[in-house]
């Protein structure tokens, strides 16, 4: 073949792989898309009223061994390095994200680390099956695990530290674990409340300028 002959195949290659790439996701899209706390909804829910739907248990409450308020490098020493480490500024400051893939019963999940001052205050496993009988696998070992008579219980589990698990049966079911730390729940209102402020603020700044257009 001359090179005349290659450099033409080549060309017809290259736009084709081009368009091959369009839809594959990245690595980095991949991660950051799952991001629980990508909304400032889902960050006011943490803060918001307690819930009345929930479950008191004995036992303490633990993400995957892990217990709340470790920090980051107490994380990975626990769990090994993350497959992923956020790398998008967070609506929250002082705020990080790694995520680890797991293998459970055969049925690959996710899961995702959340920690505000180097303090691990949020964990989520995300289940990626629509397999139902594993869902309910999962419901009923949690519910023995944690002491839970009820055997129809799907909602909120509480421990004497506040700690919680809630189960969310979503498309995309997910076992939430938060945090009953006050400190941590303190430190994201008032975040919250500065973001409340400053959109206060552009809002008047926009309200004004438009009236003296007017």
């Amino acid at each position: 073949m001359t090179t005349q002959s290659i450099t033409s195949l080549m060309g017809l290659l290259v736009p084709f792989a081009r368009k091959r790439n369009r839809y594959l996701q990245s690595r980095e899209s991949f991660y950051e898309g799952r991001n629980y706390l990508s909304n400032y909804g889902r960050l006011e829910s943490l803060v918001s009223g307690t819930p009345t739907d929930q479950i008191a248990t004995k036992k303490d409450i633990k993400f995957y061994g892990l217990s709340f308020g470790s920090s980051l490098k107490q994380a990975i020493s626990h769990l090994g390095k993350p497959n992923y480490t956020s790398k998008n500024n967070s609506i929250l400051s002082k705020h990080k994200t790694i995520y680890y893939r797991i293998t459970i019963s055969k049925v690959k999940c996710i899961l995702q680390l959340h920690f505000l001052h180097d303090h691990f205050f949020l964990g989520l496993i995300e289940i990626r099956s629509v397999n139902e009988e594993f869902k309910k696998e999962v419901t009923d070992l949690i519910r023995k695990k944690y002491g839970i008579d009820n055997t129809n219980w799907i909602g909120k589990i509480v421990d004497g530290a506040q700690h919680r698990i809630e189960l969310k049966n979503d498309i995309v079911p997910y076992i939430v674990y938060q945090s009953g730390h006050e400190d941590i729940r303190e430190a994201i209102q008032l975040q919250l409340s500065k973001l409340d402020l400053s959109k206060q603020k552009l809002y008047d700044k926009r309200s004004d300028l438009i009236l003296e257009m007017i």
